[in-house]
């Protein structure tokens, strides 16, 4: 139980850090285990 790569990445935590946009955008756009967003069959758009 050593992944240390998904849970443990390097990202500045430290929002005055000059990389922290950066880091929070590239986080926000890595694969997540969701998968794709489908609409919802018990939803109605009027």
């Amino acid at each position: 139980m050593n992944n240390r790569k998904a849970s443990n990445s390097k990202v500045n935590t430290d929002p005055s850090s000059s990389n922290y946009a950066q880091d929070v955008r590239n986080k926000a756009l890595e694969n997540t285990p969701f998968g794709e967003d489908e609409p919802s069959t018990k939803t109605d758009y009027k």
